[in-house]
């Protein structure tokens, strides 16, 4: 079955390039810019499938490169499963180099495009989609706030777990965020959730959201660097080794920074309908 890609991909948004990039201008870039863009966008875009699905065979190993699946989860190393008909939803995805190829060979040919696919091996499917919103009223935008809010509480949880280590190893030494800037964090999100059901107006709002912004450009930076750390010491035993330790952090922190960019860009709406 053919892979899916996410519709009218033309803009992409990465911590490099938070007001985005066309994909277009991208081959003007360097080499290791190239590969950083298309891997943050692969994860803004893709989850690894490890569902049950109707609709395709033959879903090959799972990835001994890249370990994206959830801490302490049941479901690590368990691949997806074919069903029968109506014991399975539709698979909507597939292999890294296809869905790289389809958005990214035009501009940039093959080369980049399979040193990247190399880090995601396995089956792949969509993120669910945010629907595209025209918001015409202030209502609207706090509302959908509200909502990003509790998508970003999520995300930034799994990047700071409460206990447990990654996999079977200790946590890096350069860890995204810290115990206060968790508290920080937390803290910021709470107060939008006050200063929205009390009705206050966007400045309060952007003021508290402030104190976030400086930490998500943090975030995003962590997260390039070790996706660029990823490249350069790529090998499949390297490969492997790297894929036991941190990963999964570069995916959370990855997530976290997509969110709240989310509430940026909300806020930024807000503020001009103010």
């Amino acid at each position: 079955m053919s892979g899916s890609v996410p519709s009218t991909v033309k803009l992409i948004k990465t911590p490099r390039f938070p007001e985005g990039i066309m994909v277009g201008n991208l081959s003007r870039e360097s080499l290791p810019v190239q590969k950083e863009t298309m891997a943050a966008w692969f994860l803004s875009s893709y989850v690894q499938a490890t569902g049950t699905y109707f609709g395709f065979a033959q879903p090959g190993q799972e990835s001994a490169v890249l370990n994206t699946s959830p801490l302490n989860s049941f479901a690590l190393n368990q691949g997806p499963r074919v069903a029968g008909f109506g014991q399975g939803t539709w698979f909507n995805g597939g292999r890294a180099p296809e869905l790289l190829r389809k958005v990214f060979e035009a501009d940039l040919g093959p080369t980049p495009i399979d040193e990247v696919a190399a880090m995601f091996e396995g089956l792949w499917e969509l993120k669910p989609q945010m629907p595209t919103v025209a918001f015409s009223t202030v209502v609207d935008i706090k509302a959908a706030i509200a909502v990003a809010l509790d998508a970003f509480e999520a995300r930034f949880a799994s990047l700071t777990p409460e206990h447990g280590g990654i996999g079977h190893n200790q946590p890096p030494a350069d860890e995204p965020v810290n115990t206060e800037e968790k508290i920080i964090v937390l803290r910021a999100v709470s107060d939008m959730r006050r200063a929205i059901s009390s009705g206050a107006d966007a400045s309060v709002l952007d003021a508290v959201w402030s104190g976030v912004s400086g930490l998500l450009a943090r975030i995003g930076s962590w997260s390039l660097k070790h996706i660029n750390v990823f490249f350069d010491n790529f090998s499949p035993a390297a490969g492997k080794a790297l894929g036991d330790k941190w990963p999964y952090l570069i995916l959370a922190a990855m997530a976290v920074w997509f969110e709240g960019a989310r509430i940026t860009d909300l806020l930024s709406l807000l503020m001009k309908l103010k």
